[in-house]
């Protein structure tokens, strides 16, 4: 409180190296509004808001995301200069207490403001079979090591126990994130890997 400058200065020989200085007001953030809201929400979505500041400065806006009413969050969009930007909600975990949050920044001081809670569509996870590649040639008996994962926007990584492993005529082979097989049929041998994620997709 009371900063009016900020300073980076060298030690050895007290040289400052830089210098800005410090507005006596904050900026002030409001009427932070998502199209389509309050939802559901998907693909993209133009967020506009309201900004303002007493002292006149030029300001710059970071847009954030909270999957749970606001107790935390993850950047979607920074260094704004507008006041509108449009937001690629495929990127962004399903949630019915979703909210973006629009901080104002003049450099020092900073104002945020927050959307009304929305509900914003759950997505589903993308599977990687990781080994073995395409067109491996095995012989007949042969151990084969299967090896996934799926990442996912609402999960982070799907659990092992959401990843499902099946043949070419839909037939379950196994679960989990490793499977080791010796009995697969002589032939091309199309191998799927299926995942599902917390929230059912």
């Amino acid at each position: 409180a009371g900063t009016r400058t900020i300073q980076i200065v060298r030690n050895s020989d007290q040289k400052v190296m830089g210098s800005v200085n410090a507005s006596a007001n904050a900026p002030v953030v409001s009427d932070v509004v998502l199209e389509g809201a309050p939802g559901p929400i998907s693909g993209t979505a133009n967020l506009s808001w309201t900004a303002s500041d007493a002292d006149h400065d030029t300001l710059t806006y970071d847009v954030a995301y909270s999957r749970d009413n606001g107790a935390t969050f993850q950047p979607v969009a920074v260094n704004i200069a507008d006041t509108t930007t449009p937001i690629d909600t495929d990127q962004l975990g399903g949630s019915g207490q979703a909210i973006l949050r629009v901080t104002a920044s003049d450099g020092v001081n900073s104002g945020w403001a927050d959307s009304a809670a929305f509900n914003m569509t759950n997505k589903p996870p993308q599977p990687y079979i990781l080994s073995p590649v395409d067109d491996t040639h095995i012989l007949y008996g042969q151990l084969v090591n299967f090896s996934g994962m799926a990442l996912d926007v609402q999960d982070g990584t799907v659990d092992a126990s959401g990843l499902m492993w099946k043949d070419s005529n839909d037939t379950q082979l196994g679960t989990g994130a490793l499977l080791s097989l010796t009995n697969l049929p002589v032939g091309a041998n199309v191998i799927t890997l299926q995942a599902t994620n917390s929230v059912g997709e």
